[in-house]
């Protein structure tokens, strides 16, 4: 939009989108969920990304077929820093980091998040089934801790209170009608 409120372009980044996350550069990072997978168009690559002028840079499902990654069905997380982009995604659940827009690493069957945060070596996950519980997991030796989640009040925070989560670099956020919570 222009100053005066008229429209000068237009980005069209698909149907069903799960995620979108942009780096300093500009970069936009847009994740589908399996509506927009299965439904054709642009989600049907799972994960994209366009550079600052709305150009597509990026598509996941060409670099999982010739690196052999299971196609993404629905991105359950994504985290995306300037420096690495990491996402989580069924089916398979692997946890893969890219760098430069290449598979950098890839933990194959590593589990189902719904958000996670990136903490140097570790990552502080939230579960995507059952309960909401933080689990903290150590990528080097893959050791994890899981915790309930509780809120101010020392009141159980799980499912039933619609607990929605999200995750943007070492941050992590859970919040519902009533509150916003952000892991220290």
């Amino acid at each position: 939009m222009d100053p005066r409120g008229q429209q000068t372009a237009i980005l069209d980044l698909g149907d069903a989108i799960e995620d979108l996350q942009t780096t300093s550069d500009g970069r936009i990072w847009v994740s589908y969920f399996d509506e927009g997978v299965f439904g054709g168009g642009i989600g049907a690559n799972g994960l994209v990304c366009f550079d600052a002028k709305g150009e597509l840079k990026f598509e996941f499902a060409k670099l999982a077929e010739v690196s052999r990654l299971p196609h993404i069905d629905d991105c359950y997380a994504l985290n995306v820093c300037d420096e690495h982009v990491w996402l989580s995604y069924y089916s398979d659940f692997p946890l893969i980091r890219l760098k430069d827009f290449q598979i950098d690493k890839t933990w194959k069957a590593f589990g189902s998040f719904k958000a996670f945060a990136v903490r140097k070596d570790e990552l502080f996950c939230i579960t995507a089934y059952g309960p909401r519980s933080l689990s903290v997991i150590n990528l080097i030796n893959g050791t994890r801790d899981d915790y309930g989640l509780i809120d101010e009040r020392g009141t159980p925070i799980n499912s039933p209170r619609n607990l929605t989560v999200a995750a943007r670099l070492d941050k992590l956020y859970f919040y519902d009608n009533e509150t916003l919570f952000e892991l220290p």
